[in-house]
């Protein structure tokens, strides 16, 4: 028998050490019910406060009762009493599992921390409240009281008059039209890197040069295929006024037909690559009353890429053959517009109005407007859907003609070339209006960092001019904010 007892009160021992921690315990059921007495009352009076009280000590880990008592002590005025009680119970969300397994647990914890924020707004610590809102607002972006109440401490500080919180300030920038009318926060950058791909062809006329060459040359029909590495860095000088450069490198390919020279069915590849002109842009927030605002904007670009950039072929002949690629305009050109942005629950509307001056050669003036509308299909991902209208001025480009060997009809008889002669002429490609559909999607896969892919359909192209036909986009921006 006392062998027996040994065993009995050594698996008493193992059952003690092996029972479910005091979540579980008859004093948390009775916790649960004078929680719910203090619920029903609702009041935030003295009794209410002792039944929580009785509610924490019968369970210690009943975060729900330390959570509703802190709001007692924030409706009686006791704010110090009321921020540590907020702030334990916070901590004791976040650090146990088990806690966060229940339901209810991230409402719970969300209001903890909106309420952290409201009694430092309440004590005048705006910049404490400030952060409160937007550590909320990282955790659940979607917080309608903590972005209603952060635009309000903004305001008090001076800083983004009801401006939208920083994580929406990557949101609204949709694939292809960049500019949106929110400013950078003051010491903080935004990164974006693309890559595009499209293909561009235009025909060739007689009347397109300014001096006469005879129409035995390749090609008829340009054919050019086209990508881009686009980097650009963004900085937020101050609350309202922002900076930025863009770079771009190119590879550019040109299929040159030369049947027309060799009597042969035969294509020359024609490449040429570099970086492309630097854009620097300048960004003023002009006005803004919560969810809608405006900014101006100037694109300044510089003349960084080479204009007189060539594609070459060795192969095809025994003498060279080459084409005028040209990677930049050349010069100095300036772009002012109007951004204009809002923000309506999940959908985030885009409006850009902008006019290009150039000097006509190589790149040609333009005329943009640009509309797009993002929807918020959950927390990570978002749909883009962007229409551009562009009318472009006529635009003059050096060109290299390759002339077939002797014809008496365009020659004197007493000059007759040997063989096929290069001329080196300028011709004018004419503007005209293009309209575009870009959709597209944005992914947010870690803190700051989204992805994008999307396609540039063009609906109508400008007639006889030199116009891309379906660009392919995918690229990716990274805050730092």
């Amino acid at each position: 028998m006392p062998h027996l007892e040994k065993i009995l009160s050594i698996l008493v021992f193992f059952c003690i050490l092996l029972s479910p921690p005091p979540i579980l315990a008859d004093g948390c059921d009775e916790a649960w019910q004078w929680l719910q007495e203090a619920t029903a009352l609702s009041d935030n009076s003295p009794r209410q406060e002792f039944y929580l009280d009785k509610a924490l000590k019968a369970c210690p880990d009943l975060v729900e009762a330390l959570v509703s008592l802190a709001k007692v002590h924030l409706k009686q005025g006791r704010l110090d009493e009321a921020l540590e009680e907020f702030e334990d119970a916070k901590i004791r969300i976040l650090s146990s599992k088990t806690i966060m397994a229940r339901p209810g647990s991230r409402d719970l914890l969300a209001d903890c921390m909106l309420n952290i924020a409201e009694i430092y707004r309440l004590e005048g610590k705006l910049e404490l409240a400030a952060s409160q809102y937007t550590a909320l607002l990282a955790m659940f972006p979607n917080y309608p009281a903590a972005q209603n109440r952060l635009q309000y401490v903004y305001k008090r500080l001076h800083r983004f008059d009801f401006q939208l919180p920083p994580y929406y300030r990557i949101v609204t920038n949709p694939s292809f039209n960049r500019i949106s009318a929110f400013p950078m926060p003051a010491g903080k950058a935004l990164f974006d890197f693309q890559f595009r791909y499209w293909r561009q062809t235009a025909d060739i006329t007689q009347d397109m040069f300014d001096e006469y060459v005879p129409m035995f040359y390749s090609p008829e029909e340009r054919d050019v295929r086209i990508r881009v590495w686009i980097m650009g860095l963004r900085y937020g000088v101050t609350d309202k006024f922002t900076v930025g450069v863009v770079g771009k490198y190119f590879w550019k390919t040109v299929h040159v037909d030369l049947g027309a020279i060799l009597g042969e069915d035969k294509t020359a590849e024609l490449d040429a690559s570099g970086f492309g002109d630097t854009v620097l842009m300048f960004k003023y927030h002009l006005w803004g009353r919560r969810k809608v605002h405006l900014s101006i904007f100037n694109l300044i670009s510089l003349p960084t890429g080479d204009q007189n950039a060539k594609g070459r072929d060795k192969h095809v002949w025994k003498q060279e053959i080459w084409h005028w690629i040209p990677l930049g305009s050349g010069s100095v050109d300036f772009m002012p517009g109007l951004a204009f942005s809002m923000a309506t629950g999940p959908v985030f509307t885009n409006a850009n109005l902008s006019y290009k001056f150039t000097n006509g050669k190589n790149v040609g003036d333009e005329f943009n407007i640009g509309l797009a509308f993002m929807y918020q299909f959950n927390p990570s991902v978002y749909g883009d859907l962007e229409f551009n209208y562009r009318w472009q001025g006529h635009v003059r480009r050096k060109q290299h003609i390759i002339v077939m060997k002797g014809r008496p009809e365009f020659y004197s008889p007493w000059h007759i070339p040997a063989g096929p002669v290069p001329i080196d002429t300028w011709l004018t490609d004419r503007g005209g209006n293009s309209f575009f559909v870009s959709p597209s999607l944005q992914f947010f896969v870690a803190k700051g960092l989204k992805l994008e892919v999307g396609a540039k359909v063009p609906l109508i192209k400008q007639d006889e001019g030199w116009c891309e036909d379906y660009v392919i986009h995918a690229g990716f921006s990274k805050s730092f904010f």
